[in-house]
């Protein structure tokens, strides 16, 4: 009983420490706070499910940023699908999107994964190395990521050079 006690109490405090930072990221991808709370909750019922192993890890907190980063593109794609069809199927031809963007609206048109990369590495200050375990590939292909995001962003906001 006591064990069991103890797994409790190291899970809720792992969840207390790293919640709210988990979320922020998710949020950076997804960019809706609802969604982004859901998917860190996901991420941790997965983290409960598997504790007895990912406890003994390094660094638990990049399993669960994993995990919960999967989930969050997940998220958008599924999204992005669904507003693809609910646009065929209202038949409304696609507007073009403004010149006068924010970041925030820029942010929108990087892939997800590119979006991921940019919000981890620029909003989160993970290096690439750390954003490679996260994202499941390698360092290199970290920075062609986040290569491509900039390049993305300068042209949807028309600037020579983009300072996040």
């Amino acid at each position: 009983m006591e064990e069991r006690e103890n797994r409790t109490q190291a899970f809720a405090n792992f969840f207390r420490a790293h919640y709210e930072a988990i979320t922020r990221s998710v949020y950076g991808i997804v960019r809706n706070a609802e969604t982004a709370k859901d998917v860190a909750q996901d991420a941790f019922i997965q983290v409960d499910k598997h504790w007895a192993k990912v406890s003994r890890y390094d660094r638990p907190d990049l399993w669960v940023r994993r995990v919960a980063i999967r989930l969050a593109v997940k998220n958008v794609r599924r999204q992005a699908l669904g507003d693809k069809l609910i646009r065929r199927l209202a038949q409304s031809p696609r507007s073009d999107p403004s010149t006068d963007l924010d970041l925030d609206e820029a942010l929108s048109e990087l892939s997800p994964m590119q979006r991921a990369a940019v919000v981890l590495y620029y909003y989160e200050g993970f290096d690439t190395t750390d954003l490679g375990h996260i994202l499941d590939c390698s360092a290199a292909t970290v920075r062609v990521h986040l290569n491509r995001a900039r390049n993305k962003l300068r042209a949807v906001l028309g600037e020579a050079s983009i300072e996040l």
